[in-house]
């Protein structure tokens, strides 16, 4: 072997040996002990481990070790001696190993005439040496001519090419790679500077795991092992102290004990993977780990022993409780995530962040350098493309590499990287991987194609366990077919939350709306933010209502934009053709009823329906699918002249929806006439669309439309109901608040819906009817504050309570990003809505709305008094108590000499004087009061003689 030519790829030589040795020795135990493998591990890296690199566990619990030195020269007697003190420290870490293999990149010089202290000699010396205090050990060499023997084996191809050809498989190419598609097909579609991480990062990182989840899901195993022995040893106790008692208790208990034991044993199988993960998959019993907590917990507290031992139980009791408060499902789930090895589809329609979200993740990897990411676009590959074609297309690799020698390669550029991934952290060890990420697969057809090479993908990660797959795609691609993979769908709010995007994107497009911060609740899908970021990039918004920035007004306006874009690069065209906008109508109506279309036929469709040149036509398809409107795959057909044929289909569902909405009111004129029995095919987009353009140019609500009844269901007939009052202007909104009034005293789950879905995105807007003064109004109107907690008070899911007028299914949607407290909120606005949820019976949720107004009231104090006087003296004694104590938390917490004053006079008046103290016998609120009178005089900003009449103690005339 020529030593010189091999690749450290700028490491250093006895690092890339060490995992070059361990690339071998782990086909050579798949090869050698097949089923009998149980775990392959590495355990080299900063300084070694033990005495190996690395090692393999069989299935009698015997292993296989492995030691590697860089050796290079004549190896002298001090050498030897280092190969057996690593041997010795090896069997003493870890005593079950039988076999012990050193590697050596050179051939021992044997014994001449001359001398016989030859390297041969020596290493038969400290062998025989060490066989004495270990006489079953096997000492296997791999010298220079072993090691050529393991990679002339027909599974170390790849290997022999990585390590000792050029270098084309490496980092370097693949970053480069990324680079290149970043400043092409990427160009339009990823913006780094809009990365956040949602669904699909998610998905990723316990997909290929990273070791900060693992030290976190071993924690929380960890935890859970120590109640277990807590319980075993607590139960116990209780078991003795109820003797004959309790027999069912005892025989609960027991049980439970037989059950504990058992997970405490999986969880050492799967803390030993969180650790060390191998290339061996991991198996656990999930079933064991299923225990009704809640049942168990009601059971022992039933026990009529549970008096008299009262000290036992409760020790028991106190584990139980805090077992079922760890999310044992969600980090089963998350762990399963990580082992299971097949490919991830992301699924989910045009503009939801498919292609943007995994660009960001790849970036991502390729930036931590824990992982190997590779992304490549499914339009550029061929129907005749196998995964050797694809895979050497992307890195630019030469014809000489077969498919199964680029998987090897891969596979040594992971083993590589496990150096320094060992490094990353003393805890844990993530085995890095090479993430092949495959974007758009419903571009390229025919679509069986896809669906056989993703199925391949199993048989790919089972043989070469360090490659994994991510594909993405639309996903009727797949509605029929068993792909043998894990589908993540991603709905049409899109993979991160819009409220999460917002503040990326104004940045991005240099949007100032800090005028109108009520824009952030009403951007509420990807399509919209992205619209309206385009159309006011550079600018300073002046929208004035929601109804201004609903969707079907922002593709109006990005219609018009697109128009003027068009005419600046084509000389044939003006404004008023509008040729942009008559090409989506009747592209609309085409997709109608199909999914897609030949290219050259839509061409020839425009050129005669708007009677212009094939020229135009064609610059006006190219113009629709470079702007993401039309989305263009590719056919590729076998033969000896074998011809593309390209489609289209559409791109951005939501201007073809617009288009579909204009039509259906053109057709019908008004849209109180449209016959919706006509309209089966209609998508949920479009309904949405027709609802809002109705609302808004017609004052008619669509779902007042009777026909409309036989073609959508209940539910998404009230969806489209809120959505249309959403975006009705305010001009218009009071004439539907009579309507809203009576719907809200039927029943909590319709206030709670009609709470979240329409006074909520409009809580911004203060001047909105249909806003914060609707709930307001409402709440306002009970006599007793029992009445309105039937209907507003009530938790969710409230046990029995399902057909009753205070049951709901859902809780106030106060805990969304979009619907925290910021500090241009007014008391009029939003904050409102959380004072009112300060009557919740649930305490937990009451604590977070107290916390949310606390921190509110420090940022805007001069609001937080506003939204103080406004519920001083609100019919609920809830309320009243928690606004009282927020001011006096406020005024205690900084210096406000004016506001501490302001309420020292008011609550003088108001709350201790003589006249009001029938009104306000409230013993918190007056303590709350008399203790901001104390804090005024102290301050100095009244006098004692001031307050004297309003602190204890009082004279016999004052009370």
């Amino acid at each position: 072997m020529n030593w010189t030519n091999f690749q450290t790829y700028n490491e250093a030589p006895t690092e890339a040996f060490e995992t070059l040795c361990n690339q071998l020795f782990e086909n050579w135990c798949k090869e050698t002990y097949d089923n009998e493998l149980s775990s392959f591990r590495v355990v080299n890296g900063a300084g070694g481990d033990g005495g190996v690199e690395s090692y393999a566990v069989l299935s009698d619990k015997k292993m296989v070790g492995l030691q590697a030195k860089w050796f290079t020269n004549s190896i002298n007697s001090n050498q030897m001696q280092q190969i057996k003190n690593s041997i010795n420290t090896a069997l003493r870490v870890r005593p079950t190993i039988a076999r012990y293999i050193v590697c050596i990149p050179r051939n021992l010089g044997s014994l001449t005439v001359n001398s016989n202290n030859t390297e041969a000699s020596r290493w038969e010396k400290i062998k025989n040496e060490v066989l004495k205090d270990y006489p079953d050990l096997i000492i296997d060499l791999w010298d220079e001519n072993r090691l050529l023997q393991e990679l002339q084996k027909q599974c170390s191809a790849g290997i022999f090419k990585f390590w000792f050809e050029r270098g084309e498989i490496s980092e370097e190419n693949i970053e480069f790679a990324f680079e290149k598609s970043k400043n092409s097909w990427l160009k339009t579609k990823y913006i780094p500077e809009l990365n956040t991480f949602g669904y699909i990062h998610d998905s990723i990182t316990s997909y290929l795991g990273t070791p900060e989840w693992r030290i976190k899901s071993k924690k929380v195993f960890e935890h859970l092992r120590n109640l277990c022995n807590e319980f075993y040893s607590e139960s116990e106790k209780l078991i003795n102290v109820c003797g004959e008692v309790d027999a069912q208790t005892v025989m609960l208990l027991n049980e439970l004990r037989k059950q504990f034991q058992s997970i405490t044993n999986e969880i050492e199988n799967i803390q030993l993977w969180l650790s060390n993960e191998s290339i061996i998959q991991a198996t656990f019993d999930e079933n064991f780990f299923g225990i009704n907590f809640f049942a168990i917990i009601s059971r022992l507290k039933e026990s009529k022993a549970s008096h008299s031992h009262y000290f036992h139980f409760s020790a028991v009791l106190k584990i139980l409780e805090q077992m079922s408060n760890i999310p044992i499902q969600a980090e089963l789930d998350l762990l399963n995530k990580g082992i299971d090895r097949r490919s991830i589809l992301f699924l989910g329609e045009p503009g939801v962040g498919k292609t943007h979200g995994i660009a960001a993740e790849v970036d991502n990897l390729l930036k931590e350098g824990y992982h190997v990411a590779i992304l490549i676009q499914a339009r550029d590959i061929a129907v005749t493309d196998t995964w050797k074609d694809i895979i050497s297309s992307s890195l630019g690799l030469s014809n000489e590499w077969s498919e199964e020698e680029i998987w090897q390669g891969l596979m040594s550029l992971a083993s590589r990287k496990k150096f320094h991934a060992l490094d990353k952290s003393d805890e844990v060890f993530v085995l890095p991987k090479i993430a092949i990420f495959i974007d758009g697969l419903d571009e390229s057809w025919p679509y069986e194609k896809w669906i056989e090479r993703v199925q391949s993908t199993n048989a790919i990660v089972k043989k070469y366990p360090l490659i994994r797959f991510i594909f993405t795609s639309r996903p009727h691609v797949f509605s029929d077919n068993n792909i043998e993979g894990k589908i993540v769908n991603i709905g049409i709010s899109g993979d991160t939350a819009t409220c999460k995007l917002i503040d990326r994107y104004l940045k991005a497009y240099n949007v100032d709306i800090s005028n109108t911060e009520w824009i952030k609740s009403a951007l509420n899908t990807p399509l919209a933010l992205k619209i309206f970021c385009e159309i006011n990039q550079d600018k300073v918004v002046e929208y004035h209502s929601s109804a201004d920035i609903s969707i079907s007004a922002l593709l109006r306006e990005k219609i018009k934009l697109i128009e003027i874009e068009f005419c600046k690069q084509v000389i044939d065209a003006t404004k008023a053709d509008q040729y942009i906008f008559k090409s989506i109508l009747r592209l609309a109506n085409l997709f109608k009823n199909n999914s897609r279309l030949k290219r050259e036929n839509l061409i020839n469709t425009l050129r005669q329906e708007l009677s212009i040149e094939l020229s135009l036509a064609k610059s006006i398809i190219e113009y629709l699918e470079n702007y993401g409107i039309l989305h263009q795959s590719c056919e590729h057909e076998n033969g000896v002249l074998p011809l593309d044929i390209y489609y289209c289909e559409p791109g951005i569902q939501g201007y073809f929806d617009y288009a579909m909405a204009l039509m259906l009111i053109d057709e019908y004129e008004r849209p109180q006439d449209i016959d919706f029995s006509s309209c089966k095919a209609l998508e949920h987009n479009a309904y949405y669309i027709l609802a809002i353009i109705s609302i808004q140019k017609f004052s008619f609500l669509i779902t007042d439309n009777l026909s409309i009844d036989a073609t959508i269901s209940n539910s998404f007939k009230t969806e489209l109901m809120f959505l249309a009052l959403r975006f009705t202007r305010k001009s218009d909104g009071e004439s539907y608040k009579l309507r809203l009034f009576q719907m809200m005293t039927e029943n909590a789950e319709i206030l709670r819906a009609i709470t979240n879905y329409i006074v909520l995105p409009l809580a911004r807007e203060s001047q909105h009817p249909l806003g914060v003064s609707l709930l307001n109004e409402f709440l306002l109107s009970f006599e007793f504050p029992a009445e309105r907690d039937i209907l507003w008070s009530v938790p969710c899911n409230l046990r029995g309570s399902y057909g009753d007028k205070w049951y709901s299914s859902s809780e106030l949607k106060l805990e969304q990003d979009m619907n925290f407290l910021i500090d241009t909120d007014t008391a009029e606005g939003l904050p409102t809505v959380y004072a009112w949820a300060l009557s919740t019976v649930n305490n937990v949720m009451r604590q977070n709305y107290r916390i949310a107004l606390m921190k509110w009231a420090i940022q805007t104090p001069g609001e937080f008094y506003k939204l103080f006087l406004k519920f001083s003296s609100v019919n609920d004694p809830q309320i009243r108590n928690d606004i009282f104590s927020i001011l006096m938390s406020l005024l205690f917490e900084k210096d406000y000499p004016e506001l501490l004053k302001a309420s020292a006079d008011w609550l003088m008046q108001n709350i201790l004087g003589l006249d009001q103290i029938e009104k306000n016998r409230d013993i918190a609120i007056r303590y709350y009061s008399t203790s901001i009178i104390r804090k005024a005089m102290d301050s100095g900003v009244i006098t004692s003689k001031e307050a004297d009449n309003y602190l204890p103690p009082f004279n016999a005339t004052s009370t």
